[in-house]
């Protein structure tokens, strides 16, 4: 399959890296523990990379499920269009930072690995041209939009401000 970037598909990518991260951890504690190493050496030295990667892996999971549930109830069209784009937007850029396990894997191809950032490029000037409606569904109030940060976000955060909003109009 050459587009991997439907949000169905995504999910069921995240699916496959959680199920295969579990399996390789499995099968190491196992090798590692019949060579006579202690669990906590184990837990703690030779699989702390990939029991990491697993739970990052879960939390991408969870969180690809719980997007597909929200946009389940989100109405109208397209506003469930907008919401889809910036979900996609987030697992996208969890599969291009793991291509190489899912190229290795042959979860994907290659070729459609290349057009990832094609395809994550697009929909975030989907995003872009609807942001307006984007700040509606997620009920962005507007006295939020006029914060310093959200006025100039580079030189708000070119100097301390010790976390406090100066010069804000509520």
């Amino acid at each position: 399959m050459d587009d991997v970037t439907e949000l169905e598909y995504l999910s069921d990518l995240f699916r496959f890296r959680l199920q295969t991260l579990c399996t390789k951890l499995i099968a190491k504690n196992a090798e590692l523990k019949s060579q006579g190493m202690s669990a906590y050496d184990i837990n703690m030295m030779a699989t702390s990379d990939l029991i990491q990667d697993l739970a990052q892996a879960y939390a991408e999971r969870r969180t690809i499920d719980c997007c597909v549930d929200f946009l389940a109830g989100v109405q109208p069209a397209h506003d469930n269009k907008v919401m889809g784009a910036v979900f996609r937007v987030f697992a996208l850029g969890c599969v291009k930072r793991d291509l190489s396990f899912y190229i290795n894997e042959k979860a994907i191809k290659p070729q459609a690995g290349a057009n990832l950032l094609i395809a994550q490029n697009s929909l975030i000037k989907t995003m872009a041209t609807n942001v307006d409606d984007l700040l509606k569904l997620l009920a962005v109030p507007d006295e939020v939009l006029y914060a310093p940060p959200a006025q100039d976000y580079v030189g708000y955060f070119s100097r301390p401000n010790f976390g406090e909003v100066v010069a804000a109009k509520l």
